[in-house]
């Protein structure tokens, strides 16, 4: 299973790509990918955290060595372009939210 603490690196493309890997040392490695998914849409932004109340995707170990995705919420936006800002808001301690 995937180290909760280890360093990972997701990217999201306009394509709709979505990719997490973990590097296990220098240089690209088959094996450093933990999840590989193509998405309806395009990924504007991509952020990750302890949040409360909102998520789009959740992450889930398969065996040693893989992620697998699930959907568990989908919002559409009035507009064609939106931004997110992520953070601390209100001075609660240990719990972020998303602005959209």
């Amino acid at each position: 299973m995937p180290r909760a603490t280890a360093v990972k690196i997701v990217t999201g493309s306009l394509q709709g790509m979505l990719r997490v890997h973990m590097p296990h040392q220098r240089g690209y490695h088959i094996e450093d990918i933990l999840l590989e998914t193509e998405l309806e849409g395009s990924i504007l932004q991509l952020a990750a955290g302890n949040f409360l109340g909102f998520a789009v995707y959740s992450l889930q170990a398969v065996g040693s060595s893989y992620l697998q995705h699930s959907k568990i919420y989908e919002h559409w936006l009035e507009h064609t372009a939106a931004n997110m800002v992520t953070g601390g808001f209100g001075g609660v301690a240990g719990v972020e939210h998303i602005a959209v």
